[in-house]
């Protein structure tokens, strides 16, 4: 299974933690802004629209979340950073995601 896909690497993948660099230089409050794991960003890239809806199942059981999340916002997570992956592989760049908590 792949990182996208597997439940542990699902709700990292979301805290881009494997292999997830952070980049910023700030403090431990934050903003963040991590460079996103290249087989992460494949995996994403590669993810078919017709599986959205069941990553999104897994990925909401991730521990991180507070509270219940909701799967059509989470869903909507993926969507977006599929077109980040996606627009970054195509233009031959590294993907970020900026954080702030």
């Amino acid at each position: 299974m792949s990182p996208v896909e597997d439940g542990k690497c699902r709700s990292r993948g979301i805290a881009w933690r494997p292999g997830g660099e952070r980049v910023d230089g700030n403090d431990d409050e934050g903003p963040y802004l991590f460079r996103l794991n290249p087989e992460f960003v494949a995996e994403l890239v590669a993810l078919p629209d017709d599986r959205v809806a069941a990553v999104a199942a897994g990925w909401a059981t991730a521990e991180e979340w507070m509270g219940e999340p909701e799967l059509e916002f989470i869903a909507q997570l993926i969507g977006e950073l599929r077109r980040v992956a996606r627009r970054a592989v195509a233009d031959g760049v590294d993907a970020y995601c900026w954080l702030c908590l």
